[in-house]
């Protein structure tokens, strides 16, 4: 068995000491843009500007490099900190903190802790297990392994208050992207390897951990159109995913030139859902009117301003079928990594037969980077859908699928910080 790290080796010593180095300057410059730099609930880096693809402002790039210099770096000493032993044990029981996560939106225990900035708005343990309808000793049991993971947290003793993670899970949003990844994807991702063995190669929708997971021959989104509540859930979480730095629709609004599209023109946001991409765009382009594609039963969530409401319209469309609608402009926004090589082949053709010379094909989506291109803790991130999907691709993949003769009508919007 492997011991921890030998702190009294000069080569371990060093190595922690430059990532001590690093974290100081990285927080030094975070610390330099706050204006309330003794918040200790981690407000302050939640309003660091995110990165915004095509932005000028220097000083807004130099924040968010900050930020991954730093997570990175405490990423690094944490591991030579634990050692292996440790930390290979850590990793393997991190599930449980996933279920924790699962109860706690499951019982909708966020909902139930008052909202206040400090620690007497708290709630007892009692009293939250009562209004939760749930045993007071598993809650307080359970709530404790979240409040150790900055999740909650425990002003006095028998009490417990939010955090600024934990506030988070009372934005619908939010609160339903978190629940959707700690019960349909916490449950497939336990049938990863019986999934590998059943199918070890295939390019079927249904031939996925989560036909395993729930028991069922369906494709995911047939499978939630079965059950309305799991697909109104994956929805509403799939825009909460958008309050994030890496799904940010900030990505889609600056990264591409909106203004150089006569007035008048059309975009086609493709299996756009509630339409919450395009309305982004809107805001700040009136010039431009939107077509918002999807199932049926998509659209029931759609909340659309009034000012909105005669340039953004929903249609219905299976894109699978040929695309109906000409228009300057397709967005594929997260969609193409939900899909195996063949079926993503079939739904980019599918809108070729109506694109025009001046038409553009756009797609944002999870690009993944050669191992080394990025930092362990930016590479994990974009591994784990990479894992649960399997299908992320490279710009020249994507172009491969394509064929040859419309490479010229694609562009690429970067979902994160760009590396070289």
């Amino acid at each position: 068995m492997s011991g921890p790290v030998n702190f009294e080796s000069n080569a371990e010593c060093s190595s922690m000491l430059a990532l001590v180095s690093t974290i100081t300057e990285c927080v030094m410059t975070l610390s330099s843009s706050s204006s309330n730099s003794q918040s200790s609930s981690g407000e302050f880096l939640m309003r660091t500007p995110l990165y915004t693809p095509g932005n000028s402002d220097s000083r807004q790039a130099t924040l968010t490099d900050a930020r991954v210099r730093l997570r990175e770096a405490c990423d690094e000493l944490l591991y030579l900190a634990n050692g292996p032993h440790e930390h290979l044990m850590t990793i393997a029981q991190a599930h449980r903190i996933e279920a924790a996560l699962q109860y706690a939106t499951h019982f909708n225990l966020a909902h139930h802790v008052p909202l206040g900035q400090d620690g007497s708005s708290s709630i007892s343990f009692g009293d939250l297990a009562s209004k939760s309808s749930v045993q007071t000793e598993q809650c307080t049991r359970i709530m404790r392994l979240l409040i150790s993971c900055h999740i909650f947290w425990e002003p006095t003793a028998g009490c417990v208050a939010h955090t600024a993670a934990s506030r988070l899970l009372c934005d619908v949003q939010i609160g339903s992207a978190v629940s959707y990844y700690t019960d349909e994807s916490f449950r497939a991702a336990s049938f990863l390897s019986e999934a590998c063995e059943q199918w070890p190669i295939t390019e079927e929708r249904n031939h996925t951990a989560l036909n395993l997971a729930f028991r069922t021959s369906l494709p995911k989104f047939e499978f939630f159109a079965t059950e309305p509540w799991r697909a109104r859930r994956f929805m509403q979480g799939m825009a909460g995913m958008a309050a994030s730095e890496r799904f940010s629709l900030e990505h889609l609004v600056d990264g591409f030139d909106w203004a150089s599209l006569p007035r008048g023109a059309t975009v086609i946001d493709i299996g756009g859902a509630n339409g919450h991409a395009s309305m982004a765009v809107a805001e700040k382009f009136p010039q431009l009117q939107f077509v918002v594609q999807d199932l049926k039963s998509a659209f029931n969530e759609r909340e659309l301003h009034d000012h909105l409401k005669s340039r953004v319209r929903f249609m219905e469309y299976d894109f699978y079928s040929p695309q109906p609608v000409t228009a300057s402009v397709y967005i594929l926004r997260w969609i193409l990594h939900d899909y195996p090589d063949k079926y993503a082949v079939k739904i980019l053709r599918s809108q070729l037969n109506s694109m025009q010379p001046y038409s553009r094909l756009l797609i944002m989506d999870g690009i993944m980077l050669s191992p080394g291109k990025t930092g362990k803790v930016e590479q994990r991130k974009a591994r784990f859908a990479n894992e649960e999907k399997g299908t992320r691709h490279s710009h020249d993949d994507t172009f491969e699928l394509l064929g040859e003769e419309p490479r010229a009508l694609v562009e690429f919007i970067s979902a994160g910080k760009p590396t070289t």
